[in-house]
């Protein structure tokens, strides 16, 4: 059943609404910072929840970068290698425990 109203907001329909307590806390005290009647800061507050739903957001263009068709080396090698080259520049010459590791079998 749909229910029209001449005007936007001018028609009043009385219903019970079952809050959790924080959230109807949280009303009850906009209402009094506010001076302004408790069912007017609940519709207010559903009508912007339905306003942002309804609102289409942003697309994020992210950019995409071609890492070729085949990788030839595992990934973690990779990053293996370039964290002891970096631990290498931090610690000073190569110990046996800080070597670049070779990822050949």
């Amino acid at each position: 059943m749909m229910f029209l109203c001449p005007q936007a907001y001018t028609c009043r329909m009385r219903t019970t609404l079952t809050l959790d307590d924080d959230l109807a806390m949280m009303l009850k005290r906009e209402a009094e910072t506010s001076r302004r009647p408790f069912r007017d800061v609940v519709n207010d507050a559903i009508r912007r929840g339905m306003v942002e739903a309804v609102t289409p957001r942003a697309v994020i263009d992210v950019p995409v970068f071609d890492l070729g068709s085949e990788m030839d080396e595992n990934p973690w090698d990779v990053l293996a290698r370039e964290d002891a080259a970096r631990l290498q520049e931090l610690t000073g010459p190569t110990h046996p425990n800080n070597a670049v590791p070779d990822s050949t079998p």
